[in-house]
This record gives structure tokens, C-alpha cells and sequence, in this order.
């Protein structure tokens, strides 16, 4: 009996979806370039800075397209993170246009983020507003 719930438990963990496989898919990339700003995520307590990213928004054939890249700099909140950036969205005008910003490319280190491509996703809505375009992270909390 022992084996048998073994191999039921082996044979389900493929079944399972892993944070890798809910990522959003961009629309398209781009290099990093000189419109983009840096900014990061960071945590009150001992934590400090735990996601560094870039962000930029553009028009692309009169869409408007958001783009980024990032890096987990604390591998402990990576989950927590990723949270953050699934409950994500772009406000423009007060307007929601985009949710859930987990298909930002995954960078291996600051300088790789810093040199390397963003992805990109088209907005849902691309009316021209008056206001501010925000990029808004979802809530996160980590205990240990």
C-alpha cells in the first residue's frame, strides 16, 4: 500500500501547475533602452530590496504597449513576488488597461537586466486619456 500511494503522489506532481507555467505571454520584446526606468520592490524589516525591474509604456502601431524585465534579488520572496506581480496592473487615466504583470522577463542578475531584452504586452484599452500611467503591484506578505 505504501508504494502504490507513492506513485500516485509522483504521477500527480506533473498535474501540478508550477508559477513557471501561469506566467502571462508578452505580445512581443524589445531591447533595453534609455526610456526605461528602474525601480524596485522592497520589503520593511530585514528584507529590504527583494525585485529590482525597468518598466517602460510606448505606442506601438497606436497601441499602447508596456514593457519590462526584472531580477529577484531574495530568492526567500520569490513566491511572495510573483504574487505581486499576477495581482499587478496598468492604470492610465484612472483606467485599469492592463492586468497581471508575471510576463516581464526574468533576468539572472541586475547587469543582465540592465543590457538585456524586456517583454511586452499590448494594453487592453489604448484610448487617450488625460493622467498618469502607474504601474501598480498587488499586496504581499511574507512571514517567517
Amino acid at each position: 500500500m505504501f508504494r502504490t500511494l507513492i506513485v500516485a503522489f509522483v504521477c500527480c506532481l506533473g498535474l501540478v501547475p508550477t508559477a513557471e507555467a501561469q506566467t502571462a505571454a508578452a505580445d512581443f520584446t524589445v531591447e533595453i533602452d534609455g526610456d526605461f526606468t528602474e525601480s524596485d520592490i522592497q520589503f520593511t524589516g530585514e528584507l529590504g530590496i527583494v525585485y529590482r525591474f525597468m518598466w517602460d509604456a510606448r505606442v506601438v502601431d497606436g497601441q499602447i504597449a508596456v514593457c519590462g524585465t526584472g531580477v529577484f534579488v531574495s530568492s526567500r520572496v520569490r513566491n511572495t513576488v510573483i504574487g505581486m506581480l499576477r495581482g499587478g496592473h496598468i492604470d492610465y487615466g484612472g483606467v485599469q488597461v492592463l492586468e497581471d504583470l508575471t510576463y516581464f522577463n526574468r533576468a539572472n542578475t541586475l547587469n543582465a537586466m540592465r543590457s538585456g531584452q524586456a517583454n511586452c504586452r499590448y494594453a487592453s484599452d489604448s484610448t487617450r486619456r488625460n493622467g498618469p500611467l502607474s504601474l501598480v503591484f498587488g499586496d504581499g506578505v511574507f512571514r517567517n
